[in-house]
């Protein structure tokens, strides 16, 4: 891909793709969470979607919180205000790993904390019929060697 410079009001822009893009990478921030382990941690995890403008992903077994909120540095004309002393996170952030033309969808989003509630529950039901299919076959080994 050519990096061709791009100058927009004394600021020089990464790339083509940054010059056409309404900013979509400064208006989330996206934290990794843990894999929630217990009923308690999905109840956690609901609390946070019940604030406004939340989701999380679970993708490829790892959990993320994505807070869908525009960056303070981020122009009427989606462009940053701060690009010369902008954080490292925005400067790591090629257009390589865009989202401009990104086709990532997730295994699950989650908006809704009681949906969210309710595929923990499945989860653990689902757990707990193997837990009690375990015993069942660890108390059949038993008395076989009875």
């Amino acid at each position: 891909m050519d990096k061709k410079k791009l100058t927009f009001k004394k600021t020089q822009w990464s790339s083509e793709k940054c010059s056409t893009c309404a900013g979509k990478c400064c208006r989330y921030t996206l934290v990794d969470l843990p894999a929630p382990k217990s009923r308690l941690d999905f109840n956690n995890y609901a609390w946070y979607l019940a604030h406004e403008h939340t989701a999380i992903y679970y993708d490829d077994r790892k959990w993320y919180i994505a807070i869908n909120t525009k960056c303070r540095y981020l122009g009427d004309n989606n462009r940053c205000t701060i690009y010369e002393k902008r954080f490292e996170a925005c400067s790591d952030h090629t257009d390589e790993n865009c989202e401009f033309d990104s086709d990532f969808v997730a295994d699950e989003v989650f908006t809704d904390p009681f949906k969210l509630i309710a595929f923990g529950e499945k989860r653990f039901r689902k757990m707990g019929k193997k837990k009690a299919k375990r015993k069942t076959t660890l108390k059949k080994a038993v008395a076989d060697w009875s």
